[in-house]
């Protein structure tokens, strides 16, 4: 399983599909910004992972957590050090 999803500014209106690049870009749930209620709101897996983050850091943190235990549940290899996706740097 790897979760991805485009970048974002979490500081205006989006809405953005997260994808399991592993199972031919299903999406699998859905980050959404600008709303009423201050935050970033994050839902995967049918609302079975919730959260609403303050940064952008904490919903990559999020993603990759969520992640890496359903990989360990699944019993997926991951290889050691594999550099995350979210931490690239963007214009």
């Amino acid at each position: 399983m790897k979760l991805v999803f485009k970048w974002f500014d979490a500081r205006s209106y989006n809405d953005r599909e997260v994808f399991d690049a592993a199972a031919n870009n299903k999406v699998v749930g859905f980050i959404a910004t600008g709303r009423q209620d201050i935050g970033i709101h994050i839902s995967l897996f049918d609302g079975n992972y919730k959260i609403r983050t303050s940064t952008y850091d904490e919903c990559c943190g999020f993603v990759e957590g969520v992640e890496s235990v359903l990989n360990h549940l699944l019993g997926v290899e991951c290889s050691p050090g594999q550099k995350s996706q979210y931490h690239q740097s963007f214009p």
